[in-house]
């Protein structure tokens, strides 16, 4: 049937990719093709954990929002700080100044 193999072009790159992977791996180690299998196995799991594109968009987001969200823990520990009177002149100034901004 034409067209099979266009519609699939993502599923066989990917069966492409682990078939390239076993190869390697078994020529590298000089193992026997007895090992096909493992070598298959160990090939989609080590592929199912690589990090693509789309992961480390999402992976660089979610350190920004805990990074700043650990800014925002310490501003408002330096603030009851403050309003306890506990904290330096020096720190007092520079978050009263960071407040009106």
């Amino acid at each position: 049937m034409p067209g099979i193999h266009k519609q699939n072009g993502v599923a066989e790159r990917k069966n492409r990719t682990l078939i390239e992977a076993a190869r390697t791996m078994l020529a590298d180690s000089f193992l026997p093709n007895t090992f096909w299998a493992e070598a298959v196995s160990t090939a989609c799991y080590v592929l199912n954990r690589q990090v693509d594109k789309e992961d480390q968009v999402f992976l660089d987001e979610l350190e920004r929002l805990r990074s700043k969200e650990q800014k925002n823990r310490m501003l408002i520990d330096a603030e009851l700080k403050l309003s306890e009177g506990n904290l330096p002149k020096k720190l007092r100034i520079s978050l009263l100044q960071a407040r009106r901004c």
